[in-house]
């Protein structure tokens, strides 16, 4: 779908505190701007998990750095009005919870828009987090356990694991930017590692369940 209306969600200051992203209240105000993104992104993947596909709002970090340290002080979401409207209904409160994030009206989209750019899933980089590594070592040592082998074997399987994941990371160039979410199941925290696509075009693409593109069918979204 072309999507000609938006909704900003800016970050107060540098991140001057983080509301953690399960606590509806906003009284537990610490951490960062991964954090807090995450928290609004979150209340997207909620909104989207009732949608439509070709309904789905979809997101993109206006302030994104561009060497990936982190996603900025600003999310966009865009979509239709009347979702937009219910989103800030639905979500309004509790995405500023705390008094360190505002969110802006709807607003249209500019028709002279030219640079198109689509938000994907790192999902490669997402396994050679320290956290992802910890959980290939933990599922290696057990799977070699449960076969019998030796300590010693598994200590040296181990370590040729830990160096071809290091290898692989410091191979890839740049760090794309994180999100700090929380599983509304698990109520365990993790993360999205995202990348920017630049676009020559509009392109009419496909949007997953928490807004980002699918790396398979990215979908321009416009800068502005």
């Amino acid at each position: 779908m072309a999507y000609n209306h938006y909704t900003d969600i800016r970050v107060k200051g540098k991140a001057l505190a983080s509301a953690d992203p399960g606590d509806p209240t906003g009284s537990n105000v610490t951490g960062d701007e991964a954090m807090l993104l995450g928290r609004a992104v979150g209340a997207v993947h909620r909104t989207n998990s009732r949608l439509a596909e070709t309904l789905r709002l979809a997101i993109s970090f206006p302030g994104l750095d561009v060497e990936g340290r982190g996603p900025g002080a600003r999310l966009r979401i865009f979509g239709t009005t009347a979702e937009l409207e219910r989103f800030r209904e639905d979500h309004g409160a509790f995405i500023c919870a705390g008094g360190v994030m505002e969110m802006s009206t709807v607003r249209e989209v500019p028709e002279d828009c030219v640079s198109f750019v689509a938000y994907v899933r790192a999902r490669e980089s997402e396994k050679l987090t320290d956290s992802a590594i910890l959980r290939g070592q933990d599922r290696l040592e057990r799977r070699m356990t449960e076969r019998g082998e030796s300590r010693t074997e598994i200590a040296e399987a181990l370590i040729r694991f830990l160096r071809h994941r290091l290898g692989e990371r410091q191979g890839r160039r740049g760090t794309p930017a994180f999100l700090r979410m929380m599983s509304g199941s698990t109520g365990q925290i993790f993360s999205i590692l995202i990348e920017r696509i630049d676009l020559s075009g509009a392109h009419q693409g496909e949007v997953n369940i928490y807004g980002l593109s699918k790396a398979s069918q990215p979908h321009g979204l416009p800068v502005f």
